[in-house]
């Protein structure tokens, strides 16, 4: 049962806050010689409790539970899961990919589960083998109703992917509507705006965009027609954001959506940067589990860095901002 009280979970929040990893700890990986070392610095940061770290997939366990305790806490002190829900929705969204694909293309994806969600992803996997959904939330039930529907006609990936995004979407948008909280309103609408503006230039084909077109954001499907064709029709639909209008003119250069992407993402979380010092605000919690989330991408990629070789500044094209500092 979720405690109701604002401030101690805020206070909670704090101290693990203490946790988040600093500039210093994460330069530290980068300047790492090779992986070994790479991986040395990452225990010593505290990532994998205690425990040594000597491969990539050691480092991947310890990341992953990581993340899964970050988001339990804040599932567990939350006072306003409407709005730590449009954060934790997504695993079970996932989940259900993974587990709607198990069933009708007879795929053993099981190491893909993750845990952290709103729903235990034993129950989800069960009311999918079964085809029994009536004690999932409705907008998943009707969405897997749909689903069954829809993958008789046509059993593939992609019908599964494009219909759970979409109802995915339109789930997060339900329950940011009824947050108490304009900046959780905020950040779904941007990040499903956002995600519908990379789809439009990855599809490069308006008939296919509008298939996958993601319901809840504030630009309707028309405003992205044939806007691979047009970078300044992009920057005018994002009139008040010069970083994804800067990041539009370096993906009408020729750079590709890598600055794009990045751009994307780092606003998002400084949505709840900005509010995070107020004791009284439910910002701290979600962005405590978004900086969470963002800390494991950055290792995650610093560490591929020294496993493939890349590129100094192809690493950094991709960081994510570090809410900590």
């Amino acid at each position: 049962m979720p405690q109701r009280s604002l401030t101690y979970a805020v206070s909670r929040i704090r101290v693990l806050e203490g946790r988040l990893l600093t500039a210093d700890q994460l330069e530290r990986v980068r300047q790492a010689a090779d992986l070994p070392a790479a991986l040395k610095a990452v225990q010593e940061a505290g990532v994998s409790g205690g425990r040594e770290l000597l491969t990539a997939e050691a480092l991947e366990s310890a990341l992953t539970s990581w993340e899964e305790a970050a988001a339990r806490v804040v599932a567990e002190v939350s006072p306003d899961t409407a709005a730590t829900d449009t954060v934790l929705l997504p695993i079970d969204y996932h989940n259900l990919k993974v587990f709607v694909k198990a069933r009708y293309l007879q795929t053993d994806a099981s190491s893909l589960v993750l845990r952290g969600g709103t729903i235990d992803p034993a129950r989800l996997a069960s009311a999918v083998h079964d085809n029994r959904y009536g004690g999932l939330p409705e907008a998943m039930k009707d969405a897997l109703a749909a689903l069954d529907k829809r993958l008789s006609v046509d059993p593939s990936p992609q019908a599964i992917d494009i219909l759970l995004d979409q109802a995915m979407a339109a789930d997060l948008a339900a329950r940011a509507a009824s947050s108490r909280n304009d900046t959780v309103r905020a950040y779904v609408r941007d990040h499903i705006d956002l995600s519908n503006l990379l789809a439009a230039l990855r599809l490069r084909d308006d008939a296919l965009f509008e298939a996958a077109f993601l319901p809840g954001g504030s630009l309707p499907a028309q405003s992205f027609r044939r806007i691979y064709e047009s970078p300044e029709a992009a920057r005018a639909l994002f009139e008040g954001r010069a970083d994804i209008r800067e990041a539009l003119k370096t993906y009408a250069a020729g750079h590709g959506l890598t600055h794009l992407e990045r751009a994307a993402q780092d606003p998002q979380l400084s949505l709840f940067a900005r509010k995070r010092a107020r004791n009284d605000s439910i910002e701290a919690i979600v962005g405590y589990l978004l900086a969470r989330r963002a800390e494991a991408a950055k290792l995650r990629l610093l560490v591929l860095q020294k496993m493939d070789n890349l590129p100094e500044d192809a690493v950094r094209a991709r960081e994510r901002m570090n809410y900590a500092g």
